[in-house]
């Protein structure tokens, strides 16, 4: 579980290098991820994993985890939204 989080916790840092921003982004503490099974798809095993590229508007960093998929489609789904980090503010 720890190297999990490494691999989310420098998947953030890299979407905002050169954001010129200090976001947090909270995570669960149970967030786990889930391999797909043999029996998923490709199409629909490809969604799996953390997904972190910039922010909403410039201003909102964020993330989107997919922790399961199964073949029908059916996915758990943790998102979460960072501080607000204003540029150029004080």
């Amino acid at each position: 579980m720890t190297g999990l989080r490494a691999i989310v916790v420098v998947a953030v840092g890299l979407a905002l290098v050169g954001a010129s921003l200090s976001p947090t982004i909270p995570l669960p503490p149970d967030l786990a991820l889930e391999p797909p099974a043999a029996d998923v798809p490709p199409n629909i095993a490809q969604f799996a994993g953390a997904w972190a590229h910039g922010a909403w508007d410039s201003v909102l960093p964020h993330i989107l985890v997919v922790e399961m998929v199964d073949r029908e489609g059916r996915a758990r789904v943790v998102s979460a939204v960072g501080d607000l980090a204003l540029r150029g503010a004080g």
